[in-house]
Order: structure tokens, then sequence, then C-alpha cells
């Protein structure tokens, strides 16, 4: 599963999403939050944080912490990632 981000969002918006996870693999979900707000720090960055590991559908504890982090475009698709990151004109 590849996260593709665009926008930042409000840390205070996930809070209770990554609290509900704090019984099992606190962690792990603060980690991802972590790593995704220094990669996404303003409306006008981009990224894509690529989660490899199948427990993070196929498990509960994984789904919620998928669910702590911010609205944004999911894929399986390797295409879709390399056309995220194509050259695109800027104004």
């Amino acid at each position: 599963m590849i996260r593709c981000c665009r926008r930042a969002w409000p840390p205070s918006a996930t809070k209770a999403a990554i609290r509900s996870t704090t019984g099992r693999c606190p962690q792990a979900a603060l980690a991802l939050k972590q790593g995704v707000g220094r990669l996404i720090r303003s409306q006008d960055d981009r990224g894509v944080v690529a989660l490899l590991d199948p427990r993070a559908r196929g498990k509960s504890y994984g789904r919620r912490i998928l669910a702590a982090l911010p609205p944004m475009p999911v894929t399986d698709d390797a295409e879709r990632v390399r056309a995220f990151f194509a050259p695109r004109d800027v104004e």
C-alpha cells in the first residue's frame, strides 16, 4: 500500500485515532505519524509514504494505525506513484 500525501493536516485531528492504537503498538503508530508529519509540513509539500507491511491492512491494529494518518489517496499501483512524481508544470 502506498499513500500519496499532498497537503498538511491538523495534528490534533488524529490524536484520538493514535490513542486507540496505544494498547497494542504505540511506537509504530507514533513513528508512522511523525514520519508523515516530517514529510508533509505545508500545503505545498508532496511525498509518498510506502507502507510495505501486509499487516497494515490485514490486522485490526494495522487498520487502526492507518486510520490515524491524515486522509490521502491510497494505491497498490506503482504506476500511480510514478505519475505522482512525474514532472509537472509549476506556475
